[in-house]
């Protein structure tokens, strides 16, 4: 009886907690921030609870979400969050390892996503995914717009002699590049849907592992932790999946095979991703071998978001899948 007490209690608590973090999230500029912690309240009741007490707490937490003003919108937010933390939760309760929390974390936020997806067009007539691509297809076309312009003043801008020559043709080219861009980019941003699902959805368990770790670790309790980034090492066989998804775009009709075609760039860009996170695991094996702190990893990191830097991370990827680099090279 004193445990269903605190249980209750407790519940109530973090369905608070949950119901202030959810309206920073969604009426302040700062929600794109404050967001990442909504499922940490779930994640920690989750820990300390049993599932039918997280599920009656997830209930009322989302009930407090849609009476708050917030309406369906406010569950289609605040539904995935909840059940994400509580299923990590749940799966720290049971000493299972992190990665399979982050594969729970992922696979519930990728289910609630579709979920949500039917819920906005039932209730809401709106398709969230149709608004982001068209969105997305904007920014970009107003990028592309914005480049023609800046590269159609500086042609201008060059004397008659120079706009004839060297320079000039240069301009014309990158000018012609970018019309070629402003064509192919906006369709792909439909087809590789599925891809940024997924990438997304694992991005958000990852996100909440990493805070909710945190906050377990200050409560006490005994949160398991992913494996150092540089012990990290997929199997050799993403590689050759990898290599062979770039190929098979080129042995097939585009429109006879569209849906093929789809396919297999959206499985290309996630191995594209794990390559690139084991070129990353290689430099932190480098780092750590020369005693780099923490700071100076994480400002790497950040560098090598930039596409220059990303392209020689998935180089070192490939090498390090096919000839282990650190196993050869770097002991």
């Amino acid at each position: 009886m004193q445990g269903n007490v605190r249980g209750l209690l407790e519940g109530a608590f973090m369905s608070a907690i949950f119901l202030v973090l959810f309206l920073i999230s969604f009426y302040t500029p700062f929600g794109l921030i404050v967001i990442m912690a909504l499922p940490i309240p779930m994640t920690v009741y989750g820990y300390r609870h049993s599932l039918k007490q997280g599920l009656l707490t997830v209930l009322a937490a989302v009930l407090l979400t849609f009476v708050s003003a917030a309406g369906v919108a406010g569950v289609l937010i605040s539904l995935p969050a909840a059940l994400v933390g509580l299923g990590m939760g749940y799966i720290y309760k049971k000493k299972n390892s992190a990665g399979q929390a982050l594969i729970t974390g992922t696979v519930i936020a990728l289910i609630m996503t579709f979920i949500s997806i039917g819920i906005s067009l039932s209730f809401l007539q709106t398709n969230p995914i149709d608004k982001a691509v068209t969105t997305m297809k904007q920014g970009i076309e107003t990028m592309f717009q914005e480049a023609e312009a800046k590269l159609t003043t500086s042609l201008q801008q060059l004397p008659q002699a120079q706009r004839e020559g060297e320079q000039g043709h240069q301009i014309m080219a990158m000018q012609e590049r970018i019309k070629m861009m402003k064509q192919e980019l906006p369709p792909m941003v439909s087809m590789i849907i599925p891809a940024s699902l997924i990438a997304s959805s694992l991005l958000t368990a990852f996100l909440n592992h990493v805070l909710s770790r945190r906050v377990l670790q200050r409560m006490g309790a005994n949160a398991p932790a992913l494996p150092a980034i540089r012990h990290l090492r997929f199997p050799r066989s993403v590689l050759y999946y990898y290599l062979i998804a770039l190929i098979i775009p080129a042995f097939i009709d585009p429109v006879k095979y569209s849906f093929i075609r789809m396919a297999v760039m959206n499985v290309s860009i996630l191995l594209h991703y794990a390559v690139t996170i084991q070129g990353f695991a290689v430099f932190a094996y480098w780092a750590h071998q020369r005693n780099w702190k923490r700071a100076g990893l994480i400002m790497a990191g950040c560098i090598f978001l930039l596409p220059p830097f990303t392209f020689i991370l998935t180089l070192i990827g490939i090498m390090d899948a096919g000839l282990d680099l650190r196993g050869r090279f770097l002991q």
